[in-house]
């Protein structure tokens, strides 16, 4: 069945459907009254629905509610220094799939991607979509937050329980001795641009809180490193079946 998403909550037994949304059911689907859709208000619900009226703006009545079960217990919070050309598009895809809850796009010292403000506003839109497309073929009902791309000296490890910085110079501390089976909910995971990070930039995260794991004697491509470290912190916590 087809998934749609809405900003407004769900009240009452009818849910409008307006926007791209609209625009998607009517336009490209070609969908008619009487269609049955899944609806979701980002509250962790889905809606069983069937179409009434179809227009710029769409009206369903809802047939069935339930709580959905498909959101792991932690919040990762991924931030990914932005890469080159379009490698930006398959870390959101991939790691909407794994799991990871919110993205925060990073520039630090060594990435090549500088944005002006106009174009970071951009991005974050574009971001926005391909993470709703993610989400709607992997079967989330709630879709994971997209943040305003940031410096890497904005970035406040203080606002997560635990904040995981992945350095290719950490020799000693490993990613599973820091997060399997932790009391944690939310973590904080930092991963570097194609140039990696500098030292100065790992020192001032950990100086703030943050620890520095190796992810392995191999070194990961910056479009590899984070879906990896998502999806075993996730494995290392019983998530990923």
């Amino acid at each position: 069945m087809r998934r749609f998403y809405i900003e407004q909550g769900v009240f009452g037994n009818e849910v409008s459907i307006a926007g791209q949304e609209a625009h998607h059911i009517v336009n490209v689907l070609r969908m008619k009254p009487g269609d049955q859709l899944l609806v979701c208000d980002n509250s962790g619900k889905e809606y069983e629905c069937e179409l009434v009226s179809v227009g710029e703006s769409c009206l369903a009545k809802v047939l069935s509610c339930t709580e959905t079960s498909s959101e792991p217990r932690l919040r990762i919070t991924l931030y990914q220094g932005i890469p080159k050309g379009d490698k930006m598009d398959g870390i959101l895809t991939r790691c909407t799939e794994i799991g990871v809850a919110a993205f925060v796009p990073v520039m630090s010292p060594r990435s090549v991607v500088r944005l002006a403000q106009k174009e970071a506003a951009a991005k974050r839109e574009r971001y926005a979509r391909i993470v709703q497309a993610a989400c709607k073929q992997c079967g989330r009902a709630l879709i994971p937050e997209v943040a305003q791309p940031i410096r890497s000296e904005a970035i406040q490890v203080s606002k997560h329980q635990l904040f995981i910085v992945c350095y290719e110079g950490e020799l000693s501390r490993g990613l599973r001795e820091m997060v399997e089976n932790t009391p944690f909910s939310d973590i904080g995971l930092y991963i570097g641009p194609e140039g990696g990070l500098e030292l100065a930039e790992a020192e001032r995260l950990c100086a703030a809180g943050a620890l520095t794991v190796s992810l392995g004697r191999r070194i990961l491509r910056t479009e590899t490193a984070g879906c990896t470290a998502a999806a075993l912190i996730l494995g290392y916590n019983g998530e990923m079946g």
